[in-house]
């Protein structure tokens, strides 16, 4: 077969340049030298309604039953049936899911091919996110991020003041202390480690005793509880009658150490076998190891060593059970976590610096909005005990005080946190305007409209968004082909060969030929565009390709339509 092209709209008039798969290249549109308007190409449309202003990104179903679109005034999906598959004009109205918690100017939309995921990009929180459907399609049931396990207004039950809180029982118990109160509050976990399955046991008051808790650590068998106490510089050590368990049975003060090291003492942890003891302190921000004469005996300390300048306001500090990893929280609306490697075991001396941060409050997200899945002030952190998740405490207000859990991709180690969002870094889009990925869920792309930038990555676990689930690959720069802060919709052709864009000041979309599919680090070629103007949007953001390839679906915000175009390959 020679003089044979790919097409790129099929048409339906007479005078269409009717391009319908291969063709003789007397009979294809040519895109490259194309002025036109899209007129002819078997386009249809379906009115969103007066109410749905401000549409701005398009997502369909992969069997074509279901279409959403994303509205950037009051920010909310809009979901749709559709009774014949991939026919727009065939759509009904189901209902909205508000994103204003979320993304209070939201602007590109994607869906899982499964309809278990859904992702939206915008322009106020400056970072891709994701919701997890229990019902796949169904928005109704859509949860921030992938198995984040949230407990949510913890003031209401713990106070104010909240300091630090600890697991126990492998996993089914959870206490909190706080220095509004001077008590150790408990809680069971139907779930373990699951903070959502939470209730309300009871608490243990340390009277005059403790007057400002900041610190708790367990002995592992429930029998002792270690509590820092900051008013005086002080570990008191408790003991249990029944194990794990402070509202029950005869809760006894077995013991005082005050220490010296540093007069502003914040978290403490110990080596499992009880035989070292670490404090983090605040007035010299440092950490102090000690070890134990007697396992779990804090009168038989004797101090090691000390690792100096270690953060602005450290707060607690954990290691992985082999004692080669150590987090320490840096508390308060600027907080984070530092991840240490230990050349050594147990030995904060061989730990150096930082090999990484987790910075939860990082630029571009905006505290602002998504205050479930975004942490305002950091104040403690925890590992679940098999180290794949890390439950973190934000204790800034009322309104967004949480205890949040994230999972994570390796045991013990932050850098692969799955917490529901794409980037914290500079290798992303800080105007995005959508968010498409390849067919597996390997990949992931997000536009941005100022900056006319792809940025192109890599997922570890498929489809899920995860600051530790990514790998920067790279980005397409369009700045040559598409108008300044015009750069909207994008998707790929189901073979990843084609990319198409839309110009949402020049009203065209435009075909780029991708030389390695569904990577744009590879040669991208311009085929050329096509102009939606006149009886369609003269503000086209949103495009999408339907999975079978046989549909381009495209909208703006002017008329509040949705528009498919015969796409053949």
């Amino acid at each position: 077969m020679t003089n044979k092209r790919r097409g790129l709209i099929g048409g339906t008039g007479s005078n269409s340049n009717s391009a319908s798969g291969l063709v003789s290249n007397d009979d294809y549109l040519r895109l490259s030298f194309n002025q036109k308007q899209l007129e002819n190409f078997g386009v249809v449309s379906k009115e969103l309604g007066s109410s749905k202003t401000y549409t701005r990104g398009i997502c369909i179903s992969s069997d074509g039953r279901k279409f959403y679109a994303v509205h950037s005034s009051g920010a909310y999906f809009a979901e749709y049936t559709l009774s014949t598959p991939f026919d727009i004009t065939s759509g009904t109205y189901v209902r909205d899911f508000n994103l204003t918690s979320f993304e209070s100017q939201a602007y590109g939309v994607a869906i899982s091919p499964d309809g278990r995921y859904f992702y939206v990009c915008g322009t106020a929180r400056d970072n891709p996110i994701m919701f997890t459907a229990s019902t796949p399609y169904d928005i109704s049931t859509l949860t921030y991020g992938n198995n984040i396990r949230l407990f949510d207004n913890i003031f209401n039950i713990a106070g104010a003041g909240l300091e630090a809180f600890e697991f126990g029982d492998n996993g089914n118990k959870l206490y909190i202390i706080g220095s509004t109160y001077d008590n150790i509050r408990q809680f069971s976990l139907s779930t373990p480690y699951d903070v959502g399955t939470q209730s309300y046991d009871g608490e243990y008051s340390f009277g005059a005793t403790i007057t400002i808790p900041v610190g708790i650590s367990w002995k592992p068998d429930g029998t002792r509880v270690f509590i820092m106490n900051q008013n005086n510089d002080s570990i008191y050590e408790y003991s249990c009658s029944n194990a794990w368990d402070v509202t029950t049975g005869t809760v006894s003060l077995v013991q005082s150490e005050t220490f010296t090291d540093d007069n502003s003492p914040i978290g403490i942890t110990f080596k499992p076998d009880g035989t070292k003891m670490y404090i983090s302190g605040d007035s010299s921000n440092e950490i102090n190891e000690y070890d134990l004469g007697t396992a779990w005996d804090i009168s038989t300390k004797s101090f090691v060593q000390v690792k100096s300048s270690v953060s602005a306001a450290p707060g607690s500090i954990s290691f992985s059970p082999d004692g080669r990893k150590m987090i320490l929280v840096n508390r308060g609306s600027a907080g984070g976590i530092d991840q240490y490697e230990l050349s050594t075991a147990w030995d904060i001396s061989t730990a150096g610096s930082p090999t990484y941060t987790y910075d939860p409050n990082d630029t571009p997200k905006s505290v602002s909005t998504n205050n479930k899945g975004y942490i305002s002030s950091l104040e403690c952190a925890v590992f679940g005990d098999d180290g794949m998740s890390i439950s973190l405490m934000d204790t800034y207000d009322a309104t967004t005080d949480k205890i949040v859990t994230y999972p994570l991709v390796s045991a013990y180690d932050i850098s692969t946190i799955l917490n529901g969002t794409l980037v914290s870094s500079d290798d992303g889009a800080t105007n995005p305007a959508d968010i498409k990925f390849n067919t597996d869920g390997t990949k992931c792309y997000v536009s941005d409209y100022i900056d006319r930038i792809v940025y192109q990555y890599s997922l570890t676990v498929p489809w899920i968004l995860g600051e530790g689930n990514k790998t920067y690959d790279g980005s397409l720069n369009l700045t040559a082909d598409v108008a300044s802060n015009a750069l909207y919709g994008i998707d790929f052709s189901p073979t990843g060969e084609t990319l198409f864009v839309s110009d949402r000041l020049d009203d065209q979309i435009l075909s780029y030929t991708v030389s390695t599919p569904f990577d744009l680090t590879s040669t991208v070629t311009l085929d050329g565009s096509i102009y939606v103007t006149g009886n369609y949007d003269t503000t086209i953001s949103g495009i999408q390709v339907s999975p079978t390839g046989h549909k381009l679906y495209f909208m703006g915000n002017t008329g509040n339509k949705i528009f498919s175009a015969d796409l053949i390959f």
